[in-house]
């Protein structure tokens, strides 16, 4: 299962639902709402939800009504809609990532076909090989020769460096 360290909060639909709530009851449902998102549905038991809250069992007692009012009991415990959707919408989205990561960025099958087919393959004669390699070691050459500059942060005072040392081994600086 998919490790999910973050939890979206849409603070307008938050607040429009929770207005009611006392400071308490705000940080009871938050927990109640975080522990929902990382360990899926809640327990049924009083002293365990009261932990979860960090508020004392009598404490929770008093809130229990309002603040589980936003959970459905079900047969696994207590859910809410809101939460599951989301939860249920970030393991896909997971899922996804993982599978593409596997990938390792190739294309799939279809579209290295075809990437194949419209590049033809260009046999280079041997005098352009030797004339491209002798203009290479004159731009090498060329950029060994200027002084160098450094780039601390990557950029000069103007903010150029980065410019700067492409220009330098393009050999248009």
């Amino acid at each position: 299962m998919a490790e999910l360290h973050w939890m979206p909060l849409y603070i307008g639909d938050y607040l429009r639902d929770t207005g009611h709530l006392t400071g308490a009851q705000h940080g009871a449902y938050l927990l109640l709402l975080m522990h929902h998102w990382a360990n899926g549905p809640l327990p049924t038991e009083e002293k365990q939800l009261a932990r979860i809250a960090k508020t004392a069992p009598v404490n929770f007692k008093k809130m229990k009504r309002t603040v589980l009012s936003f959970f459905d009991l079900t047969e696994q415990g207590y859910v809410q809609k809101r939460v599951m959707k989301e939860r249920q919408k970030q393991i896909d989205i997971s899922a996804k990532r993982s599978a593409a990561g596997r990938l390792g960025g190739r294309p799939s099958e279809s579209k290295s076909f075809e990437f194949a087919k419209a590049k033809p393959n260009r046999v280079k004669s041997d005098q352009n090989q030797s004339q491209l390699a002798s203009k290479g070691e004159a731009n090498n050459a060329r950029v060994r020769a200027r002084p160098s500059r450094s780039f601390s942060n990557g950029s000069d005072e103007e903010g150029n460096g980065w410019a700067l040392a492409a220009a330098q081994i393009v050999g248009h600086g």
